[in-house]
């Protein structure tokens, strides 16, 4: 079992890394490479690794997935639920944390109003998950990909983290 401790200890060093701060659009370097996309019903934005993806943007605009046909998913998009704004962030990250079998790693953040979320769903996939969670608003990353290629995957997410900007009422 020694591997998979120091798999989960290096996944949770990858994770510590990619939950700093709240991002501002002006302190995000933009890289001309990598793709990206603007949402303009929530106004937030990311970039992610150069490569050949399938990028379906969801039909009400809330966000996007990114597929790259080997088993990554990424999940980016903004809501505005009111019913979800009844649960204090503590609560949603409650909730978001029912969706792995195993927690390897989560990080509350108050001030800067997030959460991060990394483990293994029921399926023995990798899951990852981010939340901007403001007064009305919240905006979210979740990346599921084989365990097996997370040496290749970890770089994706890392990237992606660090190219989020979240929109409206999320303090900077």
């Amino acid at each position: 079992m020694k591997t998979g401790r120091s798999a989960a200890f290096g996944l949770c060093l990858v994770l510590i890394l990619l939950c700093a701060s709240v991002p501002r659009a002006e302190d995000v370097p933009h890289d001309p490479k990598a793709p990206s996309y603007a949402n303009s019903r929530y106004g937030f934005s990311l970039q992610w690794l150069p490569g050949k993806y399938s990028v379906v943007e969801s039909d009400n605009g809330d966000g996007i997935t990114v597929k790259d046909g080997k088993g990554l998913t990424m999940l980016a998009y903004g809501g505005m639920d009111p019913a979800t704004f009844e649960l204090s962030i503590e609560d949603a990250m409650s909730e978001a944390r029912e969706s792995l079998k195993q927690v390897t790693y989560e990080k509350l953040d108050r001030k800067g109003c997030w959460f991060a979320l990394s483990g293994y769903a029921e399926d023995g996939k990798i899951r990852y998950i981010k939340c901007f969670y403001g007064p009305s608003e919240c905006y979210t990353l979740e990346f599921t990909y084989p365990a097996k290629a997370r040496a290749e995957y970890d770089k994706f997410v890392e990237f992606a983290v660090r190219h989020f900007v979240p929109g409206g009422d999320i303090p900077k």
